[in-house]
């Protein structure tokens, strides 16, 4: 196991050390997942949300399917990049992106101006993150080489400490919705790597699984602003 966490930080090194990458997100959104109407006490209440879920698969859902060309929110996929020398990315999910830098993130539609946005902290799950994390990792397992994109990557899960991580980390990292503070300290997520290095990274969070995919690393950056939300998959957005 020592060996694994060892190979799994190395791939995270050579990936960081390449200065740059061109990243791949997906956001996968558990509304609901799990729960069961037996579960409310209230047979009242079980009748009433019982209603009221067959009403919305009957009329809700159609309608909202039909106002919004059939877009899937429980699922959204993204473009971008990560400066790992810089301490920034910036990722668009269509029509909605986001911009790291250092510990804040801005939101909003894609294209807009930095300086007409509100930051905040930045949040779990971001590709920054999600390799910081990787540095907190005391143990993995080897679950074996999988083809993915036409390649052979290893895939590893692995427990990660989120208190060593943000002690190594040049900002503090957020923290998930754990249970209880233990929990902290052996996070679970999954990697993939090659003989370039880290190429896949999930987590799972409360609601929702975050993967970021590094699909080239040391790419230039010059040609990006980060005065504004890119447009990668929304170009005609905020121009």
């Amino acid at each position: 196991m020592a060996d694994e966490a060892a190979e799994i930080k190395a791939a995270r090194e050579r990936l960081v050390s390449a200065g740059s990458a061109r990243i791949l997100g997906a956001t996968q959104f558990h509304w609901g997942d799990g729960f069961s109407i037996d579960q409310i006490p209230n047979p009242a209440w079980r009748t009433i949300i019982g209603a009221g879920r067959i009403a919305w698969k009957a009329v809700g859902r159609p309608l909202l399917r039909l106002a919004t060309q059939d877009t899937d929110f429980r699922n959204r996929t993204a473009r971008g990049f990560v400066d790992f020398a810089g301490r920034r990315s910036m990722i668009d999910y269509g029509s909605y992106a986001v911009l790291q830098i250092g510990g804040q993130e801005w939101s909003g539609r894609s294209g807009r101006a930095v300086s007409g946005l509100s930051a905040s902290a930045a949040g779990v799950g971001t590709p920054l993150w999600l390799v910081d994390l990787i540095k907190g990792t005391t143990g993995a397992e080897d679950l074996g080489t999988e083809l993915i994109a036409g390649e052979q990557w290893r895939h590893f899960t692995l427990t990660a400490s989120l208190a060593d991580a943000s002690a190594g980390s040049a900002v503090g990292l957020a923290t998930p919705q754990r249970d209880q503070f233990d929990d902290l300290l052996r996070l679970v997520l999954d990697v993939w790597t090659d003989s370039h290095g880290l190429r896949q990274v999930r987590f799972v969070q409360s609601g929702r699984t975050d993967t970021v995919t590094f699909s080239e690393s040391g790419v230039s950056l010059a040609d990006l602003d980060w005065g504004r939300l890119p447009t990668f998959r929304s170009p005609g957005e905020g121009r």
